[in-house]
Formats: structure tokens, sequence, C-alpha cells
């Protein structure tokens, strides 16, 4: 049973749900994570060039943002990690809660 909703879990769905509480309109297409990652990083560099910086403070305020980042991917990571985890373990409690009533009322478990 479990490997049927994993089969029809869209994770990036799933992580839009996790970090916004629900899909923001347009998010529903699939879009690659590498995809998504370009185009944030493009509209970033959009900006930095709209504020008509001299080319070394660009540079300068693009390392600051990528040093930024840097710093704080491994902490979504493990928050992504850990929402995960206790996801899983929601959804196994579950699949274990629905074999023992249906071995109570005398159906047989699926596979």
């Amino acid at each position: 049973m479990l490997d049927q909703l994993f089969d029809r879990v869209d994770l990036g769905v799933l992580s839009e749900v996790l970090l916004y509480g629900e899909v923001p309109e347009g998010s529903t297409d699939s879009v690659s994570c590498e995809e998504k990652l370009k185009a944030a990083e493009g509209e970033m560099q959009k900006q930095l060039d709209e504020m008509d910086l001299e080319r070394r403070t660009n540079e300068e305020v693009q390392d600051i943002f990528s040093g930024f980042q840097a710093n704080i991917g491994p902490i979504y990571f493990e928050l992504g990690m850990r929402a995960g985890v206790r996801l899983y373990r929601v959804l196994v409690e579950g699949e274990s809660e629905i074999i023992k009533q249906q071995q109570t009322a005398g159906e047989a478990p699926e596979a």
C-alpha cells in the first residue's frame, strides 16, 4: 500500500505544501529543481543588473549571496530530511494500523 502512495506522490507539490502551506498558483507544472534554481539565479542576477552597480560591487554582492546560500542550504536540507522522516513514520504507523484493523476484522493484509 505504501508503494502505491509513494508512486503517486509529487515531491515538488509536497515540498511546496510543506514550505508554504499550499501550492502557490502556477506551481503545479513539473519543473525540475535545476530549472527552478536557474530561474531563481537569473532573477537575482536581473535585479542586481537593474541596480546598475559597478562590476566589482556587483560581483561582491553575488559573493555575499553565494556565501549566505552556502550557509543556509544545509539547514534547509536538514529540515527537509526531518520532515521526510516524520512523514514516513506517520505513513508507516498508519499502514501498521490499517493492517491491524484488517487482521482483527479477519481480512487478509494487502502486500
